[in-house]
């Protein structure tokens, strides 16, 4: 995803067979428009755990919007490092214990979960046409 980012002029979120995003990495970036939260909790499994987990995090001033990841849940938040401690404090009041908790600038890998719900896998690309990036490269500046 790296290189796509560096070499990539134009890309395309390819989901189903249907392109639902494109534009330059940049762009794409600006509407996500926030710093990504990955947590995941202890019992976090349990559906109950995570409905409440997410709940939580809604409440939090500053999160945007709150998904379903990987073995945890993602939060998109403006200024995501000024309100960890919030996030912590919302968790410890309501008893839930939090395993992990990482912030991060958006990625073009955050852009694809946001807009499909899934993370790209290497493994699955070879394997699954039909969900993607596609990448149009760069070309040199004409003089």
């Amino acid at each position: 995803m790296e290189e796509a980012d560096r070499l990539c002029r134009q890309l395309y979120i390819i989901d189903q067979g249907k392109v639902i995003a494109n534009g330059s990495p940049e762009e794409l970036k600006r509407q996500v428009g926030a710093d990504t939260i990955t947590l995941s909790v202890v019992g976090g499994e349990k559906d109950g755990v995570k409905a409440e987990a997410k709940q939580t995090l809604s409440g939090i001033s500053g999160v945007t919007k709150v998904i379903d990841s990987d073995g945890g849940i993602t939060a998109y938040a403006t200024n995501a490092s000024q309100i960890v401690a919030d996030i912590v404090r919302a968790f410890d009041e309501k008893n839930m214990q939090l395993s992990s908790i990482n912030l991060a600038r958006p990625s073009l890998g955050d852009i694809f979960l946001q807009h499909t719900g899934k993370r790209i896998r290497p493994e699955e690309l070879n394997t699954k046409p039909a969900s993607g990036m596609r990448f149009a490269r760069r070309r040199p500046a004409r003089e």
